[in-house]
């Protein structure tokens, strides 16, 4: 499933007239592409078991907070490290809201 089968139609639409309107035609293709593309669970699970943690470590933890914590892409972006909290056997993650 792509995510734009998610997205309502108008959404969709202004996405795909500002792709058409500020992109060369070069990178029109690559878009539709990188835009289209969603993982499987298989691939998420794939990628946390055998990515190098020494190169992916930081990655593998965003992913699994955005995911678990549902998070927005700006909800990740403003998480700062005061914000993280090492409680022993668990860490508290205290997550801004961006949308009401």
């Amino acid at each position: 499933m792509s995510d734009s089968e998610d997205l309502p139609s108008d959404i969709e639409e202004a996405a795909t007239s500002a792709v058409s309107t500020l992109l060369p035609s070069k990178s029109k293709d690559k878009y539709k592409k990188i835009y289209n593309r969603t993982f499987t669970k298989e691939e998420i699970a794939r990628f946390l078991k055998e990515a190098d943690d020494k190169k992916f470590l930081l990655t593998k933890v965003g992913l699994v907070i955005g995911i678990a914590g549902a998070c927005r892409k700006q909800e990740l972006t403003n998480l700062l490290n005061e914000k993280v909290k090492d409680e022993g056997s668990v860490f508290h993650i205290e997550i801004t809201t961006t949308k009401n």
